[in-house]
């Protein structure tokens, strides 16, 4: 008895099986790689000169306790963008998707600063949790962004040309 997927009645599906794959092991990677590198601490030491935060990235805002702690450095945005990349649905060549990722790195590493400069300076008037989810909302469209602008608009791909 052949299966469906042999069949090929599923092969549709393999990008997006492929995609989700890829983010947990991303995922796997990101919880390693936080716990050798400590990407906060300069966003830390930033944020402490401001006067915004004291040296151990801890500050008070509306009365809520809030730290800058490895989950702060941008790292997860990083990875959900290195698994987009590097996922099957983007046609890219290895050397362009490399290109992209580094590109997309450090320019996701500079609007996380941005972010939590946003989530500082109007917390006060929108509330934590708003601006919080408010930031998070655009990296993600950073972060799609990005991926549609190597992928699609910026791609040497002929095929998605016509």
């Amino acid at each position: 008895m052949v299966s469906k997927v042999a069949k090929g009645k599923y092969k549709g599906y393999f990008p997006i099986i492929w995609l989700i794959l890829c983010l947990f092991v991303s995922l796997l990677v990101f919880y390693i790689i936080q716990s050798l590198v400590a990407l906060e601490w300069p966003i830390v030491r930033l944020f402490a000169s401001l006067g915004l935060v004291d040296v151990f990235g801890k500050t008070s805002i509306l009365g809520t306790t809030v730290i800058i702690d490895s989950q702060c450095s941008g790292f997860f945005s990083i990875f959900v963008y290195l698994a987009l990349i590097f996922s099957p649905i983007t046609i890219l060549s290895f050397k362009r998707k490399l290109s992209a990722f580094f590109v997309g790195f450090i320019l996701l590493y500079i609007a996380n600063i941005l972010r939590l400069f946003l989530i500082f300076w109007f917390a006060d008037y929108f509330g934590l949790d708003t601006m919080h989810i408010f930031g998070w909302f655009l990296m993600s469209v950073l972060i799609l962004g990005l991926w549609y602008y190597y992928n699609f608009k910026n791609s040497k791909c002929k095929s998605l040309k016509k």
